[in-house]
């Protein structure tokens, strides 16, 4: 990241540290799943708990879920504590498509995942061998990295990277490249955003309304 990425990262942040609960939950929410609501990634995961003093475990159960489900997006809790939650936060349409590339149906299935299962019968092996394997390798899968990349890592994780970004790159280093690039402008702009004060159902179109002005 930048250092123009990074002013705008503290910058927003300090807008965050002044909202009221749930218009910080909710901007929190819209930053972190703009590569989702931009449509270039199927998928986050997310831990929530205790951040500059605000309980984010608590602030999702109250408001959270709720803005969730007004963005059009799902989750499921990949794991769960007395004081934390990870999740993973996925379009519906988008994680589908990506699960049922070829390349991830095989490749899932040699992991024990049903080749025609429909999305929550994957999800819900996801979140068994989560409780099994802490952080299993197929995550990658769900999060949209190249398989390639995934198996890469999966085969020697102590393996040298070409590049270390969004995920560990081994194979086309050149597309990753403008892949993180286009990451980083959108995740940018959704903190741009929410420093000028827009409300979080503006934010959304607003996010939407940069990434096509990136990608022309």
């Amino acid at each position: 990241m930048n250092t123009e990425y990074l002013k705008t990262y503290f910058g927003m942040i300090k807008k965050l540290n002044s909202m009221k609960d749930k218009e910080y939950m909710e901007a929190f929410l819209v930053y972190n799943t703009s590569l989702i609501c931009a449509g270039v990634k199927p998928a986050v995961t997310l831990t929530l708990m205790i951040i500059n003093e605000r309980d984010l475990h608590d602030l999702w159960i109250k408001y959270g879920k709720t803005y969730i489900a007004e963005l059009n997006l799902n989750y499921e809790v990949l794991r769960q504590s007395k004081n934390s939650s990870t999740l993973i936060i996925y379009d519906y349409n988008q994680l589908y498509d990506c699960l049922k590339k070829n390349c991830n149906i095989e490749f899932l299935k040699i992991l024990g995942y049903k080749e025609n299962g429909d999305l929550s019968e994957q999800i819900a092996m996801l979140r068994k061998r989560y409780d099994m394997y802490k952080c299993p390798h197929e995550l990658g899968i769900f999060l949209g990295y190249p398989i390639d990349d995934v198996i890469s890592f999966m085969k020697d994780s102590r393996k040298h990277c070409k590049l270390c970004g969004y995920w560990k790159v081994y194979n086309s280093e050149e597309k990753a490249e403008k892949i993180f690039m286009l990451f980083d402008n959108i995740r940018n702009c959704a903190a741009e955003t929410i420093i000028k004060g827009y409300t979080n159902k503006q934010l959304v179109e607003k996010i939407k309304d940069g990434v096509n002005l990136l990608m022309n």
